[in-house]
């Protein structure tokens, strides 16, 4: 992972779909991040920005990985799809990267 260089234990943070918990919201099996999990070895993986239905359905999933899980749901019932197609176009823009003095 880019962030292990920093001596910091690393959280990994992960969004399913409102309706199916066991998809990540590009549509990818929540189960085929096991692999990158045992390898990479976060200190932890959470669940987040989810409906809590979802977020009930993925936790037992990632128990696999047998480190740390959790989650904290969204207080609403779903993200608007306008507001996803805007977090997408966001998340394509490039991104400097952090220097080891800008990350505290």
């Amino acid at each position: 992972m880019g962030a292990s260089g920093f001596n910091k234990p690393i959280w990994l943070a992960l969004s399913v779909n409102d309706k199916d918990g066991t998809k990540l919201r590009s549509g990818e099996n929540i189960s085929d991040i096991l692999p990158l999990l045992n390898e990479y070895k976060p200190a932890a993986v959470l669940i987040n920005c989810s409906a809590p239905e979802a977020v009930s359905t993925a936790l037992p999933l990632l128990r696999e990985a047998k480190i740390p899980i959790g989650g904290y749901a969204n207080g609403f019932v779903e993200i608007a799809k306008s507001n996803l197609i805007m977090s997408m176009y966001l998340l394509q823009r490039p991104c400097l990267p952090l220097t080891k003095q800008e990350v505290h």
